[in-house]
This record gives structure tokens, C-alpha cells and sequence, in this order.
């Protein structure tokens, strides 16, 4: 089965979810805190994660009734998998 997102785009994609953390996570380095995140930022990494939930909530029915259906595992599946574990652990770091 060809791939719903070429793998160039999922790459591009995790550097710029890693790289959208990093303003945020400077200031905690540098000791400033996190008490005063933009509103901006919560507003765009809230409608990152309801993406994020939707893309599993569509696509994943898409391929087949049982959720634990066997498959080859690709680049763009681990590639998936690295951006959904990055958000989480920088949601858990601030």
C-alpha cells in the first residue's frame, strides 16, 4: 500500500514539532519558568494534539476492522511514531 504522506513531509513535519517546543523550552532552561506561556502557543499545540487525535480516530478504521491487524512497518510508521512520542514528552517536560 502506497503511503497516505510521503516520507520527505513526515520529516519535515517532526523537525518542525521539535522545533516549535523550543522557545518554550529555552526559557525553562535558562530558569525563567513556565508561568507565563502565551496563550498562542497553548491555542496551537491544543489543535496539534486534536490533529494528532483525529489522524488516529480517521485514518486508523481505514485500514482494516481489527486495530491489531499485521502489516509491514515503514519509515513513515516509525516517522508517525517519533512525533507522537516527541509531543508527549515535551507536554510532560513543560
Amino acid at each position: 500500500m502506497a503511503a497516505l504522506v510521503p516520507i520527505w513531509l513526515s520529516i519535515v513535519l517532526l523537525v518542525l514539532t521539535g522545533l516549535s517546543f523550543m522557545p518554550q523550552l529555552a526559557r525553562f532552561w535558562t530558569g525563567k519558568g513556565v508561568r507565563d506561556i502565551s496563550l498562542f502557543y497553548v491555542f496551537f499545540n491544543l489543535v496539534s494534539a486534536t490533529e494528532q487525535f483525529m489522524f488516529l480516530l480517521f485514518f486508523v478504521p481505514l485500514f482494516g476492522d481489527d486495530p491489531f491487524f499485521r502489516r509491514d512497518r515503514d519509515l513513515n510508521d516509525w516517522l508517525s511514531f517519533a512525533q507522537t512520542a516527541l509531543v508527549l514528552l515535551m507536554f510532560l517536560v513543560l
